[in-house]
């Protein structure tokens, strides 16, 4: 599982403030981290996430990204209507993967 900085590192890439070859400062890093965890709470409020920050599911972790950097581009001052759709998009993908039907295979046996 990704730590923190690693997310924010990956968000920041994301969000057009770091080349690929790059690494954040601690100052820059630490402002990522207080961005994501705030937009974490806000969506754990509303009861749109059910996992911990450092334990996100795999299939979580790209639309979790692209949503938290629209909002990092933003307040980095980088935010393009690409960086903006994407957020869209990987916010709409949590909504949609929270929605997903459950796999019958995933259902307890019960015997009746």
């Amino acid at each position: 599982m990704p730590t923190t900085t690693d997310l924010a590192v990956r968000i920041m890439k994301r969000a057009g403030i770091l080349d690929p070859a790059e690494n954040p400062t601690a100052a820059e890093a630490a402002d990522v981290v207080a961005i994501m965890e705030s937009k974490y709470d806000a969506m754990k409020e509303l009861g749109h996430i059910f996992w911990t920050l450092t334990e996100i599911p795999t299939m979580y972790q790209d639309a979790f990204i692209s949503m938290v950097a629209g909002t990092v581009a933003a307040e980095f001052r980088t935010l393009t209507p690409e960086i903006a759709a994407m957020a869209q998009t990987g916010e709409r993908t949590i909504y949609a993967l929270n929605e997903r039907k459950q796999d019958p295979r995933e259902s307890p046996v019960v015997d009746y």
